[in-house]
């Protein structure tokens, strides 16, 4: 799965618009509505029939405004669903990300980072697999070095002595040419943070 990095100034600020429209009908309605009943009403209707109609106005637009916050709270808590499965597991897990507001930009950073950490991860893990083995690899070629060097004691024949010695310490220092270059990788910053 390869992600792009989604543009910080893609977010068309229509989260804030939500929000106001959905403050604007829990005020109003309840205004709106008391204005229409003293207009229809023929008379003037007392105090307690007002506050009545107030009270149950305002109790619908509450309702209302409830539903609404409700339904645009539900991107929040499905990514918010998604991240802890995301720490629990290690396993990516998809963001909402069906809208262009603030909300969906950023479930597309999250979800970008999220991939960011488990290539890190991964890298990370191998280059320690490679580390791993090529650390029971030189272990093994200092055995050999070893075994080679006494070898070349043993024998009689400098020139094989010269020759054994000369294969071990070839072997050893290419080890560490190994251990060497995934020392440096550690070293390297990642690719994404080089080019910002």
């Amino acid at each position: 799965m390869e992600l792009k990095a989604p543009p910080a100034d893609k977010a068309n600020n229509r989260f804030a618009f939500k929000v106001l429209a959905c403050a604007f009908v829990g005020i109003h309605v309840p205004l709106i509505g008391m204005l229409v009943y003293l207009y229809s009403v023929p008379g003037i209707p007392s105090t307690l029939r007002i506050l009545f109609g107030i009270l149950v106005l305002t109790l619908a637009a509450a309702g209302v405004t409830l539903l609404v916050l409700n339904r645009m709270m539900r991107p929040i808590q499905t990514g918010n669903k998604a991240i802890h499965a995301y720490i629990a597991s290690w396993q990516l897990q998809p963001m909402p990300k069906h809208t262009n507001d603030e909300l969906g930009v950023l479930f597309q950073q999250v979800e970008y980072l999220m991939f960011v950490l488990q290539k890190t991860v991964s890298e990370r893990n191998r280059i320690l697999d490679m580390a791993i083995t090529s650390n029971e690899d030189f272990q093994e070629s200092i055995r050999q070095f070893v075994l080679a060097r006494e070898d070349a004691f043993i024998s009689d024949d400098p020139s094989k002595m010269r020759a054994a010695l000369e294969e071990a310490l070839q072997t050893v220092q290419a080890k560490i040419q190994t251990a060497t270059h995934i020392l440096h990788t550690f070293e390297q910053p990642a690719p994404h943070a080089a080019a910002n």
